[in-house]
């Protein structure tokens, strides 16, 4: 993962952008934020899940260039009900029968544009299992305006075509650029 997030950086800088600001839309339990954070100078994270929450605070509470916050970004300011696998960590909106793993939890939505203090995005880094889109629509005023790199852990056809449609293209596996 480290190997990932440098070579990102070195592409960033190749295309004459700045390392001041990376998004990072579902954390997890905190990887990528911990490296990301040795490498941008601002880095915004973003995790809905409270066990997770706790893990990312305790992990950064040194780290005076990171800050987290309690919920998620999508297209609209609200709350939604997701199914969460504690075995496999992969979560859900919808729930299926077969899925009794699963434990139902809330969790708050932002769009990006609330957070008005966020500022000159160089990278926002997306693993929000198949509601990338929705978190791109929610933040397309912060993206037409700073034109971050996007990477998306997960990819699908229509997210291909969403990108292709804000102008983003493939430049590298699931890294995009305008």
């Amino acid at each position: 993962m480290k190997d990932i997030i440098k070579n990102i950086s070195n592409i960033i800088l190749q295309n004459n952008r700045k390392l001041n600001v990376a998004l990072d839309v579902n954390t997890g339990e905190g990887e990528w934020i911990e490296i990301m954070s040795d490498y941008f100078n601002n880095v915004i994270g973003f995790e809905p899940f409270n066990f997770n929450f706790k893990t990312i605070s305790d992990k950064i509470k040194d780290k005076n260039n990171v800050k987290i916050k309690p919920w998620t970004l999508g297209n609209a300011n609200d709350i939604h009900i997701v199914f969460y696998n504690k075995e496999t960590k992969k979560y859900k909106i919808t729930y299926n029968d077969n899925d009794r793993l699963k434990t139902p939890y809330r969790i708050d939505i932002k769009t990006i544009e609330v957070q008005k203090w966020i500022q000159d995005v160089d990278f926002i880094r997306l693993d929000t299992s198949g509601y990338e889109i929705e978190t791109l629509k929610g933040g397309i005023n912060v993206i037409k305006r700073d034109k971050p790199f996007l990477y998306f852990n997960n990819m699908n056809n229509d997210l291909l075509e969403y990108l292709n449609n804000i102008n983003y293209k493939q430049i590298e596996n699931n890294l995009f650029y305008v």
